[in-house]
């Protein structure tokens, strides 16, 4: 079975390694700016079984609705001119949980959001969900909240503090109160395996259904890693005007628990040990 992954996601290094054991994997991958040189690279034939799409912009970035949304959606118009009319089975669609205004519990039927990138992620998930139903190709719809593991960039939050943490360094947190959904990057990908042979359209939500403070979550690093008095809030360290800090932005799980038999198999403490243990011994 030939399953074809377009990237860049630092959670489809995981993915590779995995898909390589159940199936005939195909990666390709180029930087952002030339994804046109990567759609010409790809040559998919009708014995391929699945896409998987994780490339993206970039969520961190500052741009407006119309960068978001042209880059997105140029990405996928392009992938869906390859694949259209190949006898596909499956597209696997790795979507954000910022398409959702901020909560707690989050539903899959809970409000969406207009924040730029969340709102274009959202809307070219339905541009390619209406394409896969006309092509009958099985849509998966999987909204992936906060994930972190070992080939994380230290500008997010997880590597970010861990290497501050082993390095004896100071590490700076614009909030205490920030509460997040995290998963470790085997549970996202464990997730993607048991969509791809769903024979049906589904939207679900991939997150641990457990909610903790940012603040807490540096706690658990710098205790593992070092002392938490190194530790520093500091909200004068960020342009408020630029940088929107979300309060809250759970999930709930249910829904990929009974459709994919599928739930974490890390919590918080197994998923940080992991991470510290295979980037760093």
């Amino acid at each position: 079975m030939k399953i074809i992954n377009l990237e860049p996601s630092f959670f489809s290094t995981k993915a590779k390694k995995q898909l390589k054991k159940k199936f005939i994997y195909t990666e390709y991958k180029e930087e952002r700016e030339d994804f046109a040189k990567l759609i010409n690279k790809i040559k998919i034939t009708d014995d391929y079984h699945a896409v998987i799409h994780m490339a993206s912009s970039k969520v961190s970035s500052q741009l407006d609705f119309k960068t978001h949304f042209e880059e997105n959606i140029n990405i996928a118009f392009n992938l869906l001119n390859l694949i259209k009319n190949k006898n596909l089975k499956h597209f696997i669609f790795t979507n954000s949980a910022a398409i959702y205004k901020p909560g707690l519990n989050l539903t899959e039927n809970s409000p969406k959001s207009i924040n730029p990138y969340g709102l274009s992620k959202y809307l070219t998930s339905n541009i390619i969900r209406n394409f896969c139903i006309n092509e009958k190709i099985y849509f998966k719809d999987l909204r992936i909240f906060s994930v972190f593991g070992e080939w994380e960039k230290s500008q997010r939050l997880v590597a970010g503090a861990m290497e501050s943490a082993k390095n004896k360094k100071f590490f700076f947190i614009k909030t205490s109160n920030q509460l997040r959904d995290y998963l470790h990057t085997d549970d996202v990908v464990s997730a993607i395996i048991k969509s791809i042979n769903i024979k049906k359209n589904i939207a679900l939500n991939i997150c641990s259904g457990k909610k903790i403070t940012t603040y807490e979550l540096v706690n658990k690093i710098f205790d593992k890693l070092s002392n938490r008095n190194l530790i520093k809030l500091d909200t004068g360290k960020y342009d408020k005007k630029k940088f929107f800090i979300i309060p809250k932005m759970t999930g709930n799980n249910n829904l990929a628990k009974k459709i994919l038999d599928w739930k974490p198999k890390n919590d918080i403490e197994q998923g940080i040990n992991l991470t510290i243990k295979r980037k760093y011994f």
